[in-house]
């Protein structure tokens, strides 16, 4: 799943005057190759909505600029299929990534990203980061060794 995943979905709106979800899950997390001078590892998350109702999706960049400290790599650009509204209307675009924003910080998302870059670490054949693979569930898993393995 990339940013087409979460883009491609129908979009749902939702009135500024509702409070969005708040229970989400997490889908998958990709690690990729660095291009942010101060980021260790760079990334992509997507989340879901498990509540009752429409299927809601966010997915937003991250970064590791130091031990244990993850943090969005660009608070603007927040993907989702969300469109709130006020009064019928789609509001301005820094509005909604407001919105999009307080959602996402009530999320585990960085403990959630330090423990898969953790369990990545540990296999100990740590990959390059463009080749982990992304998996639906709670991170990534190491490509298979040259061996098959």
């Amino acid at each position: 799943m990339y940013r087409w995943s979460t883009l491609a979905l129908p979009q749902v709106e939702w009135p500024t005057c509702h409070v969005p979800p708040t229970r989400f899950r997490h889908l998958h997390t990709t690690v990729d190759e660095p291009e942010l001078p101060r980021a260790r590892e760079v990334g992509y998350t997507t989340w879901q909505s498990i509540e009752a109702g429409p299927m809601v999706r966010l997915g937003w960049d991250w970064a590791l600029i130091d031990d244990g400290i993850v943090v969005l790599a660009d608070p603007l650009g927040i993907n989702s299929n969300l469109c709130f509204l006020q009064e019928r209307e789609p509001i301005h675009a820094s509005r909604a990534a407001a919105h999009l924003n307080a959602i996402v910080h009530a999320l585990p998302w960085q403990a959630t990203i330090l423990k898969a870059l953790r369990r990545l670490r540990a296999d100990g054949t740590q990959a390059p980061p463009s080749r982990a693979r992304r998996r639906r569930d709670d991170g990534l898993e190491r490509p298979p060794s040259p061996s098959g393995r």
